[in-house]
């Protein structure tokens, strides 16, 4: 998965428009899923956002 979220990106939009299509690839192949979910790391989309006093990596919003 080599898609990056733009700048102003709706981010359901995108799940619906490059995820969802994919989704019968997803539960059946292991190694697109876990791409999948890298991926979603990478764009810190997955966990629970924590500030640096609590041991996390803070937040910009």
């Amino acid at each position: 998965m080599q898609s990056t979220i733009a700048p102003g990106l709706d981010l359901e939009r995108f799940l619906k428009e490059v995820i969802a299509p994919q989704a019968i690839t997803l539960d059946h192949d292991p190694s697109a899923l876990c791409q999948a979910f890298r991926w979603l790391g990478d764009q810190q989309l997955l966990g629970v956002m924590a500030p640096r006093s609590w041991g996390g990596e803070a937040w910009e919003h």
